[in-house]
């Protein structure tokens, strides 16, 4: 996907995004492909955030965040509730390297002794001592994500706690 900036008519500047013959939404070419596309400056940087459709029937994806900072485009850090969600879809789907991207090692540990969540239902996050607790409602009980609040915000515990 290409993102453009105009002036006056005339593209000022481009930045791909994505890998090229990387993973392609056949949604982002229908309309209203984009829910919501919005950038701001900053002293350091340009912070641009994207919410695409997934489908019509599931609706619009959690937003994407980056910096455009010396033209480089890189994700900016996520608020602990985004990482304990696609931790939580991660491990889910079996996507060991996704959640070595998410978590500390403790917690890819405890994900190996904890039952895997089959279709876990995000309920709520709580904020308490330096992390956010995010509640998850799962077969046989409630999954808790620990995620540490200073950046960049990281999986450091799962609870499971039974009914």
């Amino acid at each position: 996907m290409r993102v453009t900036s105009k002036a006056d008519g005339e593209i000022t500047d481009e930045a791909v995004v994505g890998s090229p013959g990387g993973f392609f939404w056949f949604t982002l070419t229908g309309s209203d492909a984009v829910c919501e596309f919005r950038s701001e400056l900053t002293l350091d940087a340009a912070e641009v955030l994207i919410q695409l459709l997934l489908s019509p029937s599931l609706g619009c994806s959690d937003p994407y965040r980056f910096a455009l900072s010396g033209g480089e485009l890189t994700p900016a850090p996520q608020s602990p509730d985004v990482v304990a969600r696609q931790f939580v879809a991660a491990w889910e789907a079996g996507d060991q390297e996704m959640m070595s991207e998410l978590a500390d090692s403790q917690a890819i540990d405890q994900a190996e002794i904890v039952p895997v969540p089959v279709k876990p239902m995000f309920s709520y996050c709580e904020g308490a001592a330096g992390s956010t607790y995010c509640t998850f409602e799962v077969s046989g009980g409630e999954l808790v994500v620990r995620v540490r609040n200073e950046p960049p915000g990281r999986v450091t515990e799962l609870i499971s706690v039974p009914d």
